[in-house]
């Protein structure tokens, strides 16, 4: 994978991969990461050779595909945050090393997050509706990233019907731009 344009997201695929790649427990989670040279902007992972995905079950429409697919799905799911589970400074590590690693990560979604809030504002000032309502919400999601629990835990971050594979009747998460 030659990571182009989107340098941050491609960056944040390369060490999300190569994180997953790395733990012990991995068991067919993801494709394996092969090989990264970070100053020529590319990666080399694991061809599923597949073209089946959550996307293909649902436009099939054969329901009980796509559900046995679901359950599978929510299953891999369910493995990744658990064998990352209180791993993030491994995931960390890897990251720092690579370009735009600033960009991410909860200090940086919290000032994300900070300044929607007065984006959002603005908007609903803009339109004279009274948001005062959902400043306890507001306050309960900046208590949220400041003070994460402690199952926070790695996850995909895009789980969009494409970003799964399945192959030899096992389902791979893929595409982790957006992970965290």
């Amino acid at each position: 994978k030659i990571i182009k344009n989107e340098k941050t997201t491609g960056f944040n695929d390369y060490a999300g991969l190569k994180f997953i790649s790395e733990l012990k427990e991995k068991n067919s989670l993801s494709a394996d990461f092969y090989y990264g040279d970070i100053k020529e902007s590319f990666f080399i992972f694991e061809d599923l050779k597949t073209d089946k995905n959550l996307e293909f079950y649902l436009n099939n429409r054969d329901y009980l595909e796509t559900e046995i697919y679901f359950i599978k799905l929510t299953e891999q799911c369910a493995n990744l945050n658990k064998i990352t589970y209180q791993k993030q400074q491994k995931f960390y590590e890897i990251r720092d090393k690579l370009p735009f690693s600033e960009i991410y990560g909860l200090d940086s979604e919290n000032t994300k997050f900070e300044n929607s809030i007065e984006k959002l504002k603005k908007w609903f000032d803009y339109f004279k509706i009274d948001y005062s309502n959902i400043t306890k919400e507001i306050e309960i999601i900046k208590n949220k990233f400041n003070n994460p629990n402690k199952f926070l835990s790695f996850t995909n971050g895009d789980m969009a019907p494409s970003n799964n594979l399945i192959s030899e009747n096992k389902v791979f998460l893929i595409d982790f731009e957006y992970c965290g």
